[in-house]
């Protein structure tokens, strides 16, 4: 019989701030300005030259669901489905992460919270 419940794993700060948008979420734009952020060189390496390994939300979930559900969502976290799908993703940052804050953070979440990736390399939950 399959769970209704499921792991998910999900790096993010004290504040549930993952790496991505931690800075612009915990600062003013004037802030911004004078922080070096830390995580500068995995955003760049995760970014437009690296899609099939680090697909965007628009190019790995449904536009639709991206647009009403996820953006701009408090409730709406990405995470993975195992420790291997996490590690794979951030391979060769987890010891930074760890440096600025960040943990490796489980949540029990009910199977139809959850919508994964056309990708299979992460997912998206909502929180109550």
């Amino acid at each position: 019989m399959i769970s209704n419940i499921v792991t998910v794993y999900r790096v993010e700060n004290a504040l549930g701030h993952g790496p991505y948008r931690a800075l612009a979420l915990e600062h003013t734009d004037e802030e911004i300005d004078e922080i070096e952020d830390p995580f500068e060189k995995m955003k760049s390496d995760h970014s437009w030259t690296s899609r099939e390994s680090h697909p965007t939300p628009y190019m790995d979930f449904k536009r639709i669901l991206v647009e009403k559900h996820i953006a701009d969502n408090p409730k709406a976290k990405f995470g993975f489905p195992n420790l291997e799908k996490l590690h794979e993703w951030f391979n060769g940052y987890i010891s930074l992460l760890k440096e600025n804050g960040f943990e490796i953070k489980t949540y029990q979440v009910a199977r139809r919270k959850i919508r994964m990736s056309n990708s299979g390399k992460q997912l998206v939950f909502f929180l109550d």
